[in-house]
């Protein structure tokens, strides 16, 4: 359970881990010295603050967003639901093994490259996204639900308690500060997997695509400042998440 000197201690090693990492850059960048090669700390934070000002950016960041958004619904909505099914029918769990098992092998790259030959340039970072993204969340409730102790559940078999009430009531109820918690560091996780796959996928009017756009044109100084806002708006919503699940993990005791 996070407690408040833990959100504290993470904001303050977050934050002494983001200097280190620019004070590496800034090291690297006057040993290079090349901004072809390593752009300044300080033009691609000033480049960062005219993106914040685009309208541009924010409609092309709306657009990576909602692909997002989107993958995790899809993701939590299948991984929640097969989980339930496999913690009460254990074929399903056997069936779900090898179905898991292939999934997690698929090489990303590949299986991107495929789906774009049958699906629009749009749809294929979702794709990509949800097939990385339900392993994971499938894993995690089923391991939730079967921690739930023996007696909770022979207590729910003994009264006869519908199984509907049953997941609503009991299994979800107590899983939801988890979900929120999950469903924002996946969301980080996520981002940089959408990123990636419009990246390569050059989706047009999306962050990926802008940073493939600056990779073409040579613009390093913006393709590190994409990266850069990428990476602080995952952090950011990752400690909102954790907040959340604090707030409610103190209305739940």
């Amino acid at each position: 359970m996070m407690t408040k000197s833990s959100i504290k201690n993470s904001i303050i090693g977050s934050m002494i881990g983001v200097l280190i990492l620019f004070a590496l850059w800034f090291l690297l960048y006057l040993t290079v010295a090349n901004d072809y090669l390593i752009p300044s700390p300080i033009e691609v934070i000033q480049t960062s603050f005219l993106n914040l000002v685009t309208l541009e950016f924010y409609i092309h960041l709306s657009s990576t967003v909602i692909r997002v958004i989107f993958a995790l619904i899809i993701s939590f909505t299948l991984g929640v639901a097969f989980a339930i099914l496999s913690h009460l029918f254990k074929n399903v769990e056997n069936i779900m093994l090898p179905i898991l098992s292939v999934i997690r092998s698929l090489p990303v790259l590949a299986i991107l490259l495929i789906i774009l030959i049958f699906t629009p340039r749009i749809v294929a970072p979702v794709i990509v996204c949800v097939l990385s993204l339900f392993p994971i969340v499938y894993s995690q409730t089923l391991t939730y639900l079967n921690s739930i102790p023996l007696k909770q559940r022979e207590m729910l078999k003994l009264y006869n308690i519908p199984i509907k009430n049953q997941i609503f009531s009991v299994y979800l109820k107590g899983y939801l500060p988890l979900l929120i918690k999950e469903s924002t560091t996946l969301f980080s996780f996520s981002l940089k997997l959408v990123v990636s796959a419009e990246i390569l996928a050059n989706v047009f009017k999306s962050i990926g695509g802008d940073i493939s756009n600056a990779s073409m044109y040579a613009n390093v100084t913006q393709m590190f400042s994409l990266t850069l806002l990428v990476c602080l708006i995952g952090i950011i919503v990752e400690f909102f998440g954790k907040f959340i699940c604090f707030q409610m993990e103190k209305r739940l005791q």
